[in-house]
């Protein structure tokens, strides 16, 4: 969140760094008016972070946006370096070792394409959260009343394998939401999972609770 000057207060840093996206993405539109639509498409993912303001721990909301904005700040800062290398004339050697560049990256993201998949359905953060996810969603599909909304943190899984309507309580769906203590509240089930423990009723118990890998509990809150 360095760009936005949340976490960090180096405010020389966060200026820096958007003056040099600003230069460089208009370089990269002056370049090829094409690109134009990658530029406005890292625009407009910002844009919609700032309007919506969902949990701001949840950085990775932002990658393509930051991508975009991180490509644009290079092409300002090595893009004379990459005109000045390109008019060179170029050699075997140059071209043999932009050829072993090339295989060492094919090489070091395949290992790591494979060693993530084979730790995934294990995963903390995917196999274990998607299994839980999926197995609390099949449960509200069989027991919620059509209409019921459903809130938690997390709504992606549990709204497509559910089709209950969400309440975003991260707030990429549902804007400024809140959590209500007392009825009447605007969504019937609730869905906790260990990371969020603040956010369980007091004096209410779960109607379904899944542990394992990843802990999950879910309340009805009628």
């Amino acid at each position: 969140m360095t760009v936005w000057g949340v976490d960090e207060p180096e405010g020389w840093l966060v200026a820096l760094t958007w003056v040099a996206a600003a230069g460089g993405a208009a370089l990269l539109v002056r370049r090829e008016r094409r690109l134009g639509l990658l530029v406005a498409y890292g625009a407009l993912q910002c844009a919609s972070y700032l309007y919506l303001r969902p949990f701001r721990a949840h950085e990775w909301h932002l990658y393509p946006g930051l991508t975009v904005l991180g490509v644009s700040a290079w092409v300002l800062a090595v893009g004379p370096l990459v005109a000045w290398a390109d008019a060179r004339p170029r050699g075997r050697v140059t071209r043999i070792l932009s050829c072993a560049g090339c295989a060492a990256l094919f090489v070091g993201y395949a290992w790591r394409t494979v060693a993530f998949a084979r730790a995934y359905p294990m995963d903390h953060w995917f196999g274990a959260r998607d299994r839980t996810y999926r197995a609390a969603a099949e449960f509200l599909r069989e027991r919620a009343r059509p209409g019921e909304r459903v809130a938690a943190v997390e709504v992606g899984t549990l709204g497509y394998f559910s089709d209950a309507p969400m309440y975003d309580l991260g707030g990429l769906v549902t804007r400024k939401p809140v959590i209500a203590r007392r009825p009447p509240r605007p969504y019937t089930w609730l869905a906790v999972d260990a990371h969020y423990p603040s956010l369980e009723p007091e004096g209410e118990s779960p109607v379904r609770e899944w542990a394992g890998e990843f802990p999950l509990r879910l309340y009805s809150v009628r």
